[in-house]
């Protein structure tokens, strides 16, 4: 315990992987949940472009309320320190997981929001830990140390989504369905509950064993309005005006992408996934996997017996279409962040040893934008395999330098504060994208991974333009 807390860079890297891990458990469930072609469990009755309107919105109010808050918990961190603004930005966390399983369990879609809304509202992990990293980095360590960050993330990112698949899985589901009740034990809630008990353990974990990490305390007068106060005058400073432009419109790209993958997978390839579907569900009645109930089996009249027969058949596709739908959605998203952990835990260290942090975001961009329109063109869903390596290992290098420069821009006691901007500034950018998606696809089910794109290679633009680096003292001696 004494050497954990002596060697703070692996409590918070493990802080941040459990962090994540719970995070990404969710991440294949929304969108089997209000975005699959044919009906929705939570919005019966509503047609697929009205849905995907309300998924966006569903989605974007977590960034929207973490917007207005992140630069709270920053300013709070950098007076009262890391860790109890950490253990409270969790317990958030854990509160709001809990209201979303209620909100499933209910079919009440207001829960939901309210659920998400918590969550924003006590959102800043990930800054937090952001701050402590700059704590405990010198200027020509962040990079790498953010790297493992970036790393750590990753991994979270390949463990949970297909944690988050599997658990959704029906014959996980099933085997747990014997000891517990239907709201724990089915294929929504079930990969919700693992993820609340990773955001428990992490409460625990941070509270035993997380150092204090800010040594030195900014007070100066509390601002509540910072978050609109940061988004305006963040973009007057000189060092930090054009960096922060770049992240903008970065983000905004990169949450099209991100936010929409799913959907537009299981909307895209949706003839490869309800053919495999039916495979599955047929070979599994042949071989008496999934057994016809014996009541159907007993009626006397031949022909309404088919016609039941059909019908459990035809529920059991359906069934087995969304199982299938969230599995691949996390197959992909855990195949990202492998590649993501490849660059950012050994591919960004070792190019930082060699290069400095404004070139290798120079490359990230531009890289990560071509390769966000190679999804545009496969027809196939396992050609989208041979395209991930190339966005994740050029996203990869985007984060930890990206942060490396903003943090680099401004002096040591104003980290929490910078860091949480940036962070406000990036859950700005994430908020319109999901609202914004679901009108765009209106168009074409691809129209919002052409935006993310267009977005991404923006971002690069600008920063080749315009940006060059200097230090800004937000606050003097």
């Amino acid at each position: 315990m004494s050497k954990l807390k002596s060697n703070p860079i692996i409590v918070i890297i493990f802080t941040v992987f459990i962090d994540l891990l719970g995070f990404s458990i969710v991440i294949p469930i929304l969108a089997p949940l209000l975005a699959l072609p044919g009906s929705s469990p939570i919005l019966p009755g509503m047609e697929l472009s009205q849905r995907l309107i309300v998924f966006g919105l569903l989605v974007g109010i977590y960034p929207l309320t973490q917007f207005f808050a992140t630069p709270i918990i920053g300013q709070l961190s950098d007076r009262y320190g890391r860790k109890p603004l950490l253990i409270i930005s969790l317990i958030g966390t854990l509160v709001s997981r809990i209201l979303f399983i209620y909100g499933i369990v209910s079919s009440n879609i207001y829960i939901l929001f309210f659920s998400r809304a918590i969550d924003g509202i006590t959102g800043g992990n990930i800054s937090v830990a952001q701050s402590a990293i700059a704590d405990i980095s010198t200027p020509e360590s962040k990079a790498k140390n953010f790297g493992l960050v970036g790393a750590a993330f990753g991994l979270g990112f390949i463990i949970g989504p297909y944690l988050g698949g599997r658990f959704g899985d029906l014959s996980v589901v099933n085997f747990f369905a014997n000891a517990f009740p239907s709201w724990i034990a089915s294929s929504s809630t079930l990969p919700l509950w693992v993820a609340t008990i990773f955001c428990a353990i992490n409460i625990i974990l941070v509270f035993a064993i997380f150092p204090e990490t800010s040594k030195e305390r900014i007070t100066k007068p509390f601002k509540a309005s910072l978050a609109i106060t940061n988004f305006i005058n963040a973009f007057k400073i000189p060092a930090i005006k054009w960096i922060f432009v770049t992240g903008f419109l970065f983000t905004f790209g990169f949450t099209f992408f991100t936010q929409y993958l799913g959907v537009y997978v299981q909307n895209k390839f949706s003839d490869e996934i309800q053919a495999e579907a039916k495979t599955i569900v047929n070979t599994n009645i042949a071989n008496g996997t999934t057994k016809i109930p014996a009541e159907i089996l007993a009626i006397p009249v031949p022909s309404v017996k088919q016609t039941a027969t059909q019908g459990f058949t035809e529920g059991m596709y359906k069934m087995q279409i969304a199982v299938l739908s969230q599995q691949k959605s996390s197959d992909l998203f855990s195949y990202i962040g492998l590649w993501v952990v490849i660059s950012q835990g050994f591919l960004a260290r070792i190019l930082a040893k060699k290069f400095k942090a404004e070139l290798l975001l120079k490359v990230g961009l531009f890289v990560n934008g071509i390769a966000v329109f190679l999804f545009l063109f496969p027809n196939q869903l396992s050609w989208l395999y041979l395209i991930i390596p190339i966005f994740s290992l050029s996203n990869g290098l985007v984060g930890p330098n990206l942060q490396a420069i903003v943090s680099n821009s401004a002096d040591k006691k104003s980290q929490g504060e910078i860091l949480g901007a940036n962070q406000s500034i990036n859950s700005l950018a994430q908020t319109f994208p999901p609202v914004i998606s679901g009108f765009v696809a209106l168009s074409s089910i691809a129209a919002p991974i052409g935006v993310a794109g267009i977005f991404t290679i923006l971002s690069a633009l600008i920063y080749t333009k315009f940006f060059k680096p200097v230090k800004e003292v937000l606050h003097e001696e």
